[in-house]
Formats: C-alpha cells, sequence, structure tokens
C-alpha cells in the first residue's frame, strides 16, 4: 500500500460466507512477501506475468498451486526458482488492477495457507523445527 497514490486502483472483493461453495483458494488478505513484475507479455487472449520473489518462499510454491497477487487468487502456470508465471485471463485482466502492471512493479504475494500449514505441520513432524514455517527457508537441509 506504501507506494499507491490517491486514486490508485486496488482490489477489493467481499469476503466469502462459509456456507457457500469454494471456487478457487482462501485468500486471507495477508502480505507474505513482495514480488517483482519481470515481464508482461500478451499470449493470445491471455497475458503471462512472470513475477519473482525473494528466494526464501521458494518451497511454498507448487506448479499448478495457488498463489494470490494483490489480493487476486491465480495459478502457478510455470515455476523455476524464486520466478512464477501466471496467466491472466480477459475477465481478470479487464476486472482488477493488473491491466497496470508492467516490469519493476512491485506486487504483494499471498502463499496458498493449507501449503503453508502443511509446511509447518511437516517441519515439526520431520525436520524438528528446521524449516522456518513463515518462509518455507530450510534452517538445516537434512531430515532428521
Amino acid at each position: 500500500m506504501g507506494v499507491l497514490k490517491e486514486g490508485d486502483p486496488v482490489n477489493l472483493e467481499r469476503s466469502m460466507t462459509m456456507d457457500k461453495r469454494l471456487d478457487g483458494h482462501i485468500v486471507q488478505g495477508h502480505v507474505d512477501a513482495v514480488g517483482t513484475v519481470v515481464s508482461v507479455e500478451q499470449e493470445g487472449t491471455d497475458w503471462l506475468f512472470e513475477i519473482e520473489f525473494p528466494a526464501e518462499f521458494e518451497t511454498l510454491v507448487v506448479g499448478r498451486g495457488s498463489i494470490a497477487l494483490d489480493g487476486i487468487s491465480l495459478t502457478v502456470a510455470r515455476e523455476q526458482d524464486n520466478r512464477i508465471t501466471v496467466a491472466i485471463i480477459p475477465y481478470t485482466w479487464d476486472n482488477t488492477n493488473l491491466s497496470g502492471k508492467k516490469p519493476g512493479d512491485p506486487v504483494n504475494l499471498e502463499f496458498d495457507i493449507l501449503g503453508k500449514y502443511v509446511l509447518k505441520y511437516m517441519s515439526k513432524l520431520y525436520l524438528k523445527d528446521q524449516v522456518n514455517s513463515r518462509t518455507g527457508e530450510q534452517k538445516n537441509v537434512g531430515i532428521q
């Protein structure tokens, strides 16, 4: 929010109620990390966004998994090291602030909460607290 100016578009959506069908993934509205837009390329009717993020969050990203960019639930199309590519469909392009993003712009990232819970549980069970459950960063590479 620190880079926004008065009049800049933001993404707002009403919260889902627990009596409704979940269509997508759970977005809590927390910012886990700030990434940087590396490239924006149109491919057919879609746009491909390549995002770079801090390397300590790599273990929280799964190809075809979920991630939120500026509060928008998206699917990771490709992932390699600390970079992801997401495909933006025309509806999302037309109805969010992503259409105004360009290379070098910051983007707020929220990693999938289920993945964070699994990582924390597995680190307690198998790694004896050798993984930072917030970032996924390994403190010690071997399973003990």
